[in-house]
Protein backbone atom coordinates (compact mmCIF):
# COMPACT_ATOMS: atom_id res chain seq x y z
CA UNK A 1 0.00 0.00 0.00
CA UNK A 2 2.17 2.66 -0.77
CA UNK A 3 -0.44 5.14 -2.72
CA UNK A 4 -1.07 8.48 -1.30
CA UNK A 5 -4.66 7.71 -1.55
CA UNK A 6 -4.85 5.74 0.87
CA UNK A 7 -5.55 6.73 4.66
CA UNK A 8 -4.13 4.87 7.53
CA UNK A 9 -5.69 4.42 10.53
CA UNK A 10 -3.01 4.32 12.96
CA UNK A 11 -1.40 7.27 12.41
CA UNK A 12 -3.03 10.29 14.56
CA UNK A 13 -3.84 13.11 13.34
CA UNK A 14 -2.98 16.31 15.77
CA UNK A 15 -5.42 18.28 17.32
CA UNK A 16 -3.60 21.60 18.26
CA UNK A 17 -4.94 24.60 18.11
CA UNK A 18 -3.23 25.66 15.25
CA UNK A 19 -3.89 22.80 13.41
CA UNK A 20 -7.56 23.21 13.73
CA UNK A 21 -9.76 24.77 11.02
CA UNK A 22 -11.31 27.76 11.86
CA UNK A 23 -15.04 28.09 13.12
CA UNK A 24 -16.03 30.97 11.26
CA UNK A 25 -14.50 32.60 7.74
CA UNK A 26 -13.41 36.07 8.93
CA UNK A 27 -15.58 38.34 6.93
CA UNK A 28 -15.60 41.75 6.84
CA UNK A 29 -18.65 43.53 8.31
CA UNK A 30 -20.10 45.97 5.87
CA UNK A 31 -23.51 46.10 7.86
CA UNK A 32 -22.31 47.62 10.90
CA UNK A 33 -21.28 50.95 9.40
CA UNK A 34 -24.38 51.35 7.53
CA UNK A 35 -26.64 51.14 10.57
CA UNK A 36 -25.07 53.58 12.24
CA UNK A 37 -25.63 55.92 9.35
CA UNK A 38 -29.09 57.57 9.93
CA UNK A 39 -30.55 56.47 6.28
CA UNK A 40 -33.46 53.90 5.71
CA UNK A 41 -31.91 50.75 4.36
CA UNK A 42 -34.02 48.77 2.54
CA UNK A 43 -35.32 45.34 4.57
CA UNK A 44 -37.60 43.31 2.11
CA UNK A 45 -37.82 42.56 -1.34
CA UNK A 46 -40.13 44.55 -1.81
CA UNK A 47 -38.51 47.62 -0.81
CA UNK A 48 -35.19 46.58 -2.97
CA UNK A 49 -38.07 46.19 -6.01
CA UNK A 50 -39.62 49.55 -5.36
CA UNK A 51 -35.83 51.04 -5.56
CA UNK A 52 -35.16 49.41 -8.83
CA UNK A 53 -38.15 50.18 -10.31
CA UNK A 54 -37.90 54.35 -9.36
CA UNK A 55 -34.24 53.94 -10.55
CA UNK A 56 -35.21 52.97 -14.31
CA UNK A 57 -37.59 55.60 -14.02
CA UNK A 58 -35.23 58.19 -13.47
CA UNK A 59 -32.40 56.80 -16.36
CA UNK A 60 -35.48 56.78 -18.27
CA UNK A 61 -35.73 60.31 -17.65
CA UNK A 62 -32.00 60.34 -17.90
CA UNK A 63 -32.14 59.17 -21.41
CA UNK A 64 -34.93 61.65 -22.39
CA UNK A 65 -32.86 64.82 -21.16
CA UNK A 66 -29.65 64.03 -23.03
CA UNK A 67 -29.38 65.61 -26.27
CA UNK A 68 -29.57 63.00 -29.25
CA UNK A 69 -26.42 62.52 -31.61
CA UNK A 70 -27.03 65.73 -34.44
CA UNK A 71 -26.99 64.37 -37.91
CA UNK A 72 -25.11 65.90 -40.79
CA UNK A 73 -26.90 68.57 -42.41
CA UNK A 74 -27.49 67.90 -46.24
CA UNK A 75 -26.92 71.10 -48.24
CA UNK A 76 -29.56 72.11 -50.52
CA UNK A 77 -28.54 71.80 -53.84
CA UNK A 78 -30.63 74.83 -54.98
CA UNK A 79 -28.86 76.75 -52.88
CA UNK A 80 -25.54 78.48 -53.96
CA UNK A 81 -22.51 78.84 -51.59
CA UNK A 82 -20.39 81.98 -51.20
CA UNK A 83 -16.83 82.23 -50.09
CA UNK A 84 -15.15 84.27 -47.84
CA UNK A 85 -12.56 84.90 -51.23
CA UNK A 86 -15.89 86.35 -53.34
CA UNK A 87 -17.06 88.05 -50.29
CA UNK A 88 -13.82 89.98 -50.15
CA UNK A 89 -13.75 90.59 -54.38
CA UNK A 90 -17.60 91.86 -54.33
CA UNK A 91 -15.83 94.28 -51.56
CA UNK A 92 -13.09 95.52 -54.13
CA UNK A 93 -15.44 95.65 -56.75
CA UNK A 94 -17.84 98.09 -54.94
CA UNK A 95 -14.63 100.22 -53.59
CA UNK A 96 -13.58 100.66 -57.44
CA UNK A 97 -17.22 101.38 -58.57
CA UNK A 98 -17.61 104.16 -55.74
CA UNK A 99 -14.29 105.84 -57.02
CA UNK A 100 -13.01 104.64 -53.74
CA UNK A 101 -8.68 104.74 -53.55
CA UNK A 102 -8.56 101.56 -51.74
CA UNK A 103 -5.65 99.42 -52.86
CA UNK A 104 -6.46 95.12 -53.15
CA UNK A 105 -3.96 95.04 -50.01
CA UNK A 106 -6.23 93.83 -46.72
CA UNK A 107 -3.67 96.04 -44.71
CA UNK A 108 -4.17 98.70 -46.56
CA UNK A 109 -7.88 98.45 -45.94
CA UNK A 110 -7.78 99.48 -42.55
CA UNK A 111 -5.17 102.10 -42.64
CA UNK A 112 -6.74 104.39 -44.92
CA UNK A 113 -7.68 108.04 -42.96
CA UNK A 114 -9.27 109.80 -44.99
CA UNK A 115 -13.17 110.67 -44.11
CA UNK A 116 -15.44 109.83 -47.60
CA UNK A 117 -13.21 106.38 -47.26
CA UNK A 118 -14.15 105.41 -43.94
CA UNK A 119 -18.20 106.23 -44.71
CA UNK A 120 -18.38 104.38 -48.47
CA UNK A 121 -16.23 101.63 -46.46
CA UNK A 122 -19.31 100.98 -43.85
CA UNK A 123 -21.96 101.38 -46.58
CA UNK A 124 -20.06 98.42 -48.36
CA UNK A 125 -19.28 96.63 -45.78
CA UNK A 126 -22.89 96.68 -44.47
CA UNK A 127 -24.07 95.54 -47.62
CA UNK A 128 -23.15 93.05 -49.66
CA UNK A 129 -25.07 91.46 -52.80
CA UNK A 130 -24.99 88.00 -53.87
CA UNK A 131 -25.94 87.88 -57.50
CA UNK A 132 -27.53 84.74 -59.42
CA UNK A 133 -25.22 83.35 -62.70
Amino acid sequence: MGSRWVVHPEEDVPTTAQNRPKTAISVPDFWTPICAVDVKTPKTSRDVHQLHMALMRCEGALGTATPTKRRKVDPDPNKEFITIVEVERAKRQVRRELGSDASTDDDSDSSDSSDSSDSSDSDVESCIEVQDN
